[in-house]
């Protein structure tokens, strides 16, 4: 995710946590979408990778606290704007084990 998302996201008091924080940036994309269950966190990439596995853990019936796609980064003040709106409107039950896509 871009650095300017991150930091816009963080001004606006929206909790993140990067792989660069968790120094997990050369990880698998399996290990980084385990890593993020269990942490408890929503993961939110730009990378196709992830519906595929979220999709398989789906199948699998196991459980992930939801995962956000990305499709389009051309405005960045909008991802912003979408991926706040998703952090403070949608609670932990309503995004668990959802694939939501932004632009919302």
């Amino acid at each position: 995710m871009s650095g300017r998302i991150t930091r816009g996201l963080r001004r606006r008091e929206v909790d993140v946590l990067t792989t660069r924080d968790e120094g997990t940036e050369e990880a698998s994309d399996d290990d980084l979408f385990a890593r993020a269950v269990e942490l408890g966190r929503v993961m939110v990439t730009e990378d196709p990778d992830y519906i595929v596995i979220a999709g398989r853990w789906l199948a699998e019936g196991r459980h992930f606290p939801g995962l956000v796609k990305i499709t389009d980064q051309g405005n960045i003040g909008r991802m912003i704007e979408h991926l706040q709106l998703l952090a403070t409107c949608y609670s932990e039950r309503e995004m668990a084990d959802q694939i939501v896509y932004i632009p919302l």
